[in-house]
């Protein structure tokens, strides 16, 4: 089994999209919208999506994605900071596996970033 799309509600879509694009280094995508939702599509592997809908609420206790950031920790969470998300578990190595942080973007989503340095 491959995941193949993961979906984080959201209370405000643009700044969302800001934050996602700050953080991750990715243009901005279209924001598509129809009576039920907004959503934008950030392409990847997996793909992500930001969901802006009524019942549809961020949620720090809800499911913790992970990112590697490809890069040293520390510079992904400056990004983190710079876009006005913040740092919900401070970086940590888990030995042989590289060091770890739980970041919270602009909306209540936890996010887990991995990085080989910190």
């Amino acid at each position: 089994m491959k995941s193949i799309w993961i979906e984080f509600p959201v209370v405000d879509i643009a700044r969302a999209s800001t934050f996602n694009s700050t953080v991750f280094g990715h243009p901005e995508s279209e924001i598509i919208r129809d009576e039920a939702r907004a959503i934008t599509i950030i392409p990847g592997d997996p793909t992500v999506s930001l969901t802006q809908a009524v019942g549809y609420a961020p949620a720090p206790a809800g499911p913790l994605a992970y990112f590697d950031v490809d890069e040293p920790l520390a510079s992904a969470i400056a990004r983190v900071l710079a876009a006005h998300g913040s740092v919900a578990e401070e970086p940590n190595e888990r030995q042989g596996f590289g060091f770890f942080a739980i970041v919270v973007d602009t909306e209540g989503n936890q996010l887990y970033l991995h990085g080989a340095a910190r």
